[in-house]
């Protein structure tokens, strides 16, 4: 018996949101497409937060607008400066534990 190739394809709406990616052999996504679904057979290039299917462009395109980018965009810069926060708190109490153990007397 001869295995298919599998290679990830991606259900999109009437929209061109995202509604499922699948790991399909050819069989597969020719029995969905005779099913009507829109099945696209390849990914995006770049980064993109909401990937949507453009229908008349046929690429992938940005579902979210230029603010919610934006928006998005900021929520990671200040994780980021979170995480660099708590990594400088748990270097104070590093050094502070250390300091402890000097005037106990220990090493």
């Amino acid at each position: 018996m001869e295995t298919l190739e599998k290679i990830e394809v991606y259900e999109v709406s009437d929209d061109g949101s995202i509604i499922e990616n699948y790991l399909w052999d050819a069989y597969e996504i020719n029995e969905a497409i005779s099913e009507d679904r829109h099945i696209i057979q390849f990914g995006w290039q770049g980064s993109l937060y909401e990937p949507k299917w453009d229908f008349v462009k046929e690429e992938w395109v940005e579902g979210l607008t230029d603010e919610e980018v934006r928006q998005r965009e900021q929520e990671i810069i200040e994780q980021q400066s979170k995480l660099n926060e708590a990594d400088m708190q748990a270097l104070a109490i590093l050094e502070l534990a250390m300091e402890i153990e000097k005037l106990k007397g220990g090493s």
